[in-house]
């Protein structure tokens, strides 16, 4: 009996498991078709964000001012569930994103505000925007490019004093002075004139250099004792190098029916690169100059023979030597190295200084060209940041 009994269970217990194990491949293909669902759901409800029109906005030629540029780029929801945008970096402190912080619906738009500053930042200039979001395309790239040109600066109100004659034409000045320039920029100054004479004055300018451009006004013609200007302006992108600029033109001024007055108009100028805008790490790869001796004293400069071989300048000359070595981490180039007084003669030297290297340049005095004291300038411009104009004082004395 007890046998019979175990029997009915142990058949019990096998029909149980056989309607179980019939049971579970239903459950399954049900579990599989209920994800498959969701999955598909999801893949369906997704948010997609796209620009209106071009990615990439192109300001344009610019001047420098206090107020930033400003462009609006439209973005739109083409996604079934709603667009959230996260963050949105820029490549530069100087470009500033402001952007829709509510959620943007399905076929919606929001809108990206982008300033720039130009403020400082003059030459070409290109910046990425990365726009963040819960979009399928999480990633979205912007951009906005230009150029910046230099505010020309405000001529400064002070007593014009007429110094110089040209014939009949008095000028404040004949030599202009442009410090420091960068490549793309153009900068001007301005030349006063007066008529001192007693009829009509006709202006000209000879021999202009291609990157200088002279505009007389009110006109090129001067009334009796009537005042004039020439605005002189500097075009850097003319010129197709860098370096210490000694130019000249001719500025002429007479009667229609005569001969004119001449006289040359003296410019400089130094060219160099922005290096404000080199990162940490630029700068640490970057050349560094020092120079050798700084203080350029030639001393008491020799007397000179007398007769005969004097005309040779035998025993009038004295010589000094100037090196530059290169204690940064790429070449350094001397893109000029130039004295503002003519009877300071240089030779010599390298133009690239490779890492660790050294060059030496001469300098020339024929004591026969000094009277009592000699004082000048040496202007040396480089590619190094920290100091890309270098001006060291020249002495001597007889």
């Amino acid at each position: 009996m007890l046998f019979r009994m175990e029997r009915l269970s142990h058949q019990r217990q096998g029909g149980n498991a056989r309607k179980c194990s019939s049971l579970l491949p239903c459950f399954f293909f049900l579990c599989a078709g209920l994800f498959a669902g969701i999955g598909t759901t999801q893949s369906q409800n997704k948010a997609r964000i796209e620009v209106g029109g071009n990615p990439v906005y192109n300001f344009g030629p610019m001047v420098e001012s206090e107020q930033p540029a400003l462009h609006e780029f439209t973005v739109k929801n083409t996604g079934s569930a709603p667009l959230v945008i996260s963050r949105i970096t820029t490549s530069c402190g100087c470009t500033q994103p402001q952007w829709t912080r509510t959620a943007i619906a399905p076929g919606a738009k929001g809108v990206i505000k982008i300033s720039y500053r130009t403020w400082g930042n003059v030459g070409p200039f290109r910046k990425n925007i990365e726009v963040y979001s819960n979009a399928e395309n999480r990633l979205l790239r912007l951009y906005i490019e230009g150029s910046v040109s230099r505010l020309p600066e405000k001529p400064v109100q002070v007593p014009v004093v007429y110094a110089y004659n040209i014939g009949a034409l008095k000028t404040d000045t004949k030599s202009l002075s442009f410090p420091q320039l960068y490549p793309g920029d153009t900068a001007q100054q301005v030349i006063h004139l007066r008529n001192e004479g007693k009829t009509v004055l006709h202006l000209q300018t000879l021999k202009m250099p291609a990157y200088l451009q002279a505009t007389f006004h009110p006109s090129n013609t001067l009334q009796p004792g009537e005042e004039g200007q020439i605005l002189l302006t500097f075009l850097t992108d003319k010129l197709y190098r860098m370096g210490h600029v000694d130019a000249s033109f001719t500025l002429a001024a007479g009667h229609s029916n005569a001969r004119k007055k001449e006289s040359p108009i003296r410019v400089e100028a130094n060219i160099i690169n922005n290096y404000k805008r080199l990162s940490e790490a630029q700068r640490a790869e970057a050349p560094a100059a020092v120079y050798a001796p700084i203080q350029l004293d030639f001393g008491q400069l020799p007397a000179g023979k007398k007769g005969f071989m004097a005309l040779f300048g035998q025993g009038s000359k004295a010589t000094k030597d100037f090196n530059i070595t290169n204690r940064g981490k790429s070449a350094l180039w001397i893109y000029s190295l130039s004295c503002d007084d003519k009877r300071l003669h240089i030779s010599g030297g390298k133009e690239q200084i490779a890492p660790g290297e050294s060059t030496t340049y001469k300098l020339r005095l024929d004591s026969r060209e000094v009277k009592t004291r000699f004082e000048a300038t040496l202007t040396i411009v480089s590619n190094d940041p920290v100091a890309p104009i270098r001006l060291l004082k020249v002495t001597a004395k007889k």
